[in-house]
């Protein structure tokens, strides 16, 4: 079983970048481009891992921090 990460950025090459990284390192990944979609996948599902920008919309990435 791979280990799961979600990664949160609302800069769409960002995302792509850490996700295919990750990717080559047998990590599965999902993303979420702000804080509340983030915050419904986190309360969802279950993650290895949560890289996290910290300015992002609608909830911001140190709150998001905070609340996990």
């Amino acid at each position: 079983m791979s280990a799961k990460a979600l990664v949160v950025d609302d800069e769409p090459q960002i995302l792509m970048i850490i996700k295919f990284a990750l990717e080559t390192a047998g990590i599965t990944v999902e993303t979420a481009s702000d804080g509340a979609k983030a915050w419904e996948k986190f309360t969802t599902h279950y993650y290895d891992l949560v890289i996290l920008d910290l300015m992002i919309p609608v909830i911001s990435g140190i709150s998001l921090a905070q609340r996990i």
